[in-house]
């Protein structure tokens, strides 16, 4: 497995598991409550993405192993991990500019779910860019 390829691996792994941990945190008269992106739509979302682009990355370490992989070539694209990615991108942004902006916004910081599911995104486009699938 080639090192772009790891790094991608782990980008996928970094937004599967950036949706499950704190997102933002909210800390408002002494209480504080953390909210997650699985907790939304956008989570779910960026849940299946990670998925994807992780067997996308793995695809040649896996078709041997499970069966049905090997219907699923057609998703052995780099360019399919690229805008995907870049759809994650966008919406963990999105989410993170609108925790930051509007009513409530100095209560609120961005937690460490927020730079996994970023720095993800950002290892899978740049690891996209840089392998043949």
């Amino acid at each position: 497995m080639s090192k772009y390829k790891m790094l991608g691996a782990l980008g996928s792994i970094l937004l599967i598991i950036g949706t499950f941990i704190s997102f933002a945190k909210v800390e408002v008269f002494g209480m504080s409550a953390n909210a997650s992106l699985i907790q939304g739509f956008k989570g779910v979302i960026i849940l299946i993405i990670g998925i994807i682009n992780l067997i996308i990355f793995m695809y040649d370490e896996i078709q041997n192993k499970i069966t049905f992989i090997k219907k699923l070539a057609v998703l052995k694209n780099n360019k399919l991990i690229m805008i995907i990615s870049i759809i994650a991108l966008v919406i963990v942004l999105i989410t993170a500019i609108s925790a930051n902006t509007g009513e409530g916004a100095e209560y609120t910081t961005l937690s460490l779910g927020f730079y996994a599911t970023l720095i993800g995104s950002i290892l899978c486009i740049v690891s996209a860019k840089k392998i043949e699938v």
